[in-house]
């Protein structure tokens, strides 16, 4: 039984629509707005999904919030209320909410993969060009940014840069102590020469997968986040399907639309 909508589908840009495939400024934008919630919230509540079964339901929900959020009718005629009967519990810009941690999850998933795939010679490469960046930004904050307590710790990394050559330890070592340097002001150095606060963190994976082959350490740091991110995600699909469950509790086949393929069909398969 299909529903027809009593009016024109929403404009996604009116419901905080999220691309699933963000620049890296975006991205970074979107992991400031989410930081806080990343670092509390339990990663054991996401749940047992596959990664790829969790992101692919959660913007099938996103969905459903955005397509069931007026009132409609069924092919009998029957009118269907909408998620929006609820708004004073549930929000539509949970959809948007969804969309951007999927987008983030998404990018913490190929982040891990990569960072699994890449051979010791392609970490020395992006580790090296790390330093680079880290020194430019370290120094622009001494000269140009008044940060007169960076000067005595730049120093003894840079001469430890220059005394210790480029091998794996030692470019993991530039990299941990740049960002620890650099570290607290990331965030002002943003605005200045397209730097990249995210850069600190990957620096922190990319010196830890030097030190450990495979980068298998490395990976599960950005598969904790990835995790937290899902977990967020988790929560704001549960609040959709108990919205869904009560709206339309009179019917079923829509509620249907709402619920998670996977976990019926593992349902099904327990019964068998």
């Amino acid at each position: 039984m299909t529903t027809r909508s009593r009016r024109p589908p929403p404009d996604p840009a009116a419901v905080g629509d999220v691309p699933t495939t963000l620049s890296d400024a975006s991205l970074d934008a979107l992991r400031a707005r989410y930081e806080a919630a990343a670092r509390a919230v339990d990663v054991t509540t996401r749940g047992s999904l596959p990664v790829e079964v969790a992101l692919r339901e959660a913007l099938a929900v996103a969905d459903f919030i955005e397509r069931r959020w007026e009132p409609g009718e069924d092919d009998g005629g029957r009118a269907v209320p909408g998620l929006g009967s609820a708004a004073s519990l549930f929000g539509r810009e949970v959809a948007g909410e969804i969309r951007a941690l999927h987008a983030l999850a998404s990018a913490e998933d190929r982040a891990a993969g990569r960072v699994r795939r890449e051979s010791i010679a392609a970490l020395k490469m992006r580790g090296r060009a790390l330093v680079r960046e880290l020194d430019a930004a370290a120094t622009c904050l001494r000269d140009l940014g008044g940060v007169a307590a960076i000067e005595a710790p730049l120093k003894r990394v840079q001469e430890a840069r220059a005394r210790d050559g480029t091998s794996a330890e030692a470019i993991a070592d530039a990299l941990e102590a740049y960002a620890a340097v650099v570290g607290s002001h990331a965030r002002a150095l943003e605005a200045v020469g397209g730097f990249r606060a995210a850069v600190v963190g990957e620096a922190a994976a990319v010196a830890e997968a030097l030190r450990e082959r495979p980068a298998a350490k490395a990976a599960r740091r950005t598969d904790g986040l990835r995790d937290a991110y899902l977990a967020l995600i988790a929560q704001r699909v549960g609040r959709a399907r108990a919205a869904a469950r009560f709206v339309f509790r009179a019917h079923p086949e829509v509620v249907r639309e709402a619920t998670s393929a996977w976990e019926r069909a593992k349902r099904r398969r327990r019964k068998k």
